[in-house]
């Protein structure tokens, strides 16, 4: 019978144009106005009621995940199924457009907010998922949880006014910043770059613990302005061995679902596709693999997101007479067709110019695929260079060209490599449970007052 946790008493927080940038701006900041507006008289005066809890009560936790889709779901779910297992009442909450199939049965799913939606424009987007921030306010004073844990910020500005009033209300937030400066928005205009820092940091400033996946990211966050270094709690990124469950098809299979012959040896570049991934510089790199090993293939599979398009990517491939070695799909994978990729490849290629951790490293590991990354951010410790994988300097074509060219050539080292990735995360990477182990402990010091608060 699994024990119940009790929660202490609290001893009191594409491409657009610029016109197109600025009206979603001025439309964020309307609806941030709006939804804040009517939030905090909703919670006025209803704090200290709220707060103060008996000792014996099951402690409730709420664990936001606005994105609802990608490793960022499936990261999502998967504490929130070992929290629950811990003997933590917890609630997901995700969009109303999430991956339903993802959620076990024993997580409590809530559809209540708008969600990274493609089909409205960003202006409307960014004022539908405010007034659903609005609404899921209301409703968590309702519930009365003990504990609102976000992961990740959708649109910054609405999360920082999210953060405002959960500590107005005196509800303790927990936030892990997976990506904690965005640098995927690098494009964006000076003024709306500046926004998107600015409402991070306030969102930082508001959060009683900072939960990061790395030790880059642990830095980061504790030389930001006005955050106490005691509130930043580094937790290692856990493994995604579930993403291989109910998985009963071979390489074969995979590469005959994607259309690659099965004599072809593949290199995969998977996950959202942003200017600090270093897409170009893998381009450059196959232009010189390619004559090395003729049988060479580049699969490139990802959502473009803001910089970045698909456009510019298919040009760039035709410049450099690519053509047929490069398959490009520029779409958002779901989780159902992940492993197709994986199992379908023979190396994954890690090229970021900048990054603090990645997931997809972790997957890449679950399917027993090496790597060839950047020397960036955590992949420094988390590639074991020479057992998991290759590591070559950040930007430099012709070192990822050479490394790749060993790897395709050397059948033997490709399985050994896979072999002692897939040991790294049996092993040596986090499980989910001692991932859910150290966020409840995140969560006893916040609400006594102590150590993150």
């Amino acid at each position: 019978m699994t024990n119940k946790v009790t929660a202490p008493v609290e001893q009191k927080p594409t491409s657009e144009s610029s016109e197109a940038r600025a009206d979603e701006a001025r439309d964020v900041l309307s609806a941030v106005t709006v939804a804040g507006d009517g939030t905090e008289a909703g919670f006025q005066g209803s704090a200290a009621a709220g707060s103060m809890l008996p000792s014996e009560r099951t402690l409730r936790v709420a664990v936001l995940d606005p994105i609802g889709r990608g490793s960022l779901l499936h990261y999502a779910v998967k504490l929130t199924e070992a929290l629950v297992a811990l003997g933590v009442e917890t609630t997901l909450v995700t969009s109303s457009d999430g991956e339903a199939r993802l959620w076990p049965a024993s997580v409590r799913v809530e559809r209540r907010l708008a969600g990274a939606r493609r089909d409205m424009p960003r202006p409307r987007r960014a004022a539908a998922y405010a007034l659903s921030v609005a609404a899921l306010l209301r409703w968590l004073r309702q519930q009365r949880f003990d504990i609102v844990h976000l992961h990740e910020s959708l649109i910054p500005p609405v999360d920082a006014l999210l953060a405002r009033v959960l500590e107005y209300a005196g509800l303790p937030l927990v936030y892990t910043a997976h990506d904690p400066d965005h640098d995927y928005v690098a494009r964006l205009s000076k003024s709306r770059w500046s926004l998107r820092r600015r409402s991070l940091e306030a969102l930082y400033r508001r959060s009683r613990a900072i939960i990061c996946l790395s030790s880059p990211a642990y830095s980061h966050l504790t030389s930001i302005k006005g955050i106490k270094p005691e509130r930043v709690v580094y937790i290692p990124h856990a493994n995604y061995l579930s993403m291989r469950d109910g998985v009963d098809i071979g390489r074969a299979r995979a590469r005959a679902q994607l259309g690659i012959p099965r004599d072809e040896k593949v290199v995969l570049l998977f996950g959202y596709l942003k200017e600090t991934k270093g897409l170009s510089y893998l381009l450059d790199a196959f232009s010189v693999v390619r004559p090395c090993e003729p049988r060479a293939r580049l699969l490139i599979a990802g959502m473009p997101r803001a910089g970045v398009n698909a456009a510019e990517i298919q040009q760039g491939i035709d410049k450099l007479g690519l053509q047929e070695a490069v398959v490009l799909h520029p779409w958002f994978v779901p989780e159902e067709r992940l492993p197709l990729y994986f199992l379908a490849a023979d190396i994954v290629a890690l090229p970021y110019l900048r990054v603090y951790q990645s997931g997809v490293l972790h997957v890449a590991y679950a399917f027993s695929r090496p790597v060839v990354a950047s020397a960036v951010g955590s992949l420094v410790e988390d590639v074991r260079d020479g057992q998991s994988g290759l590591l070559v300097p950040p930007g430099d074509s012709q070192a990822l060209a050479e490394a790749l060219c060993a790897l395709l050539r050397d059948d033997a080292a490709r399985r050994r490599m896979g072999s002692y990735a897939r040991r790294m995360a049996d092993e040596i990477q986090y499980s989910w449970r001692q991932t859910a182990k150290d966020t409840l402990d995140v969560y006893k010091r916040v609400l006594a007052g102590d150590g993150a608060h």
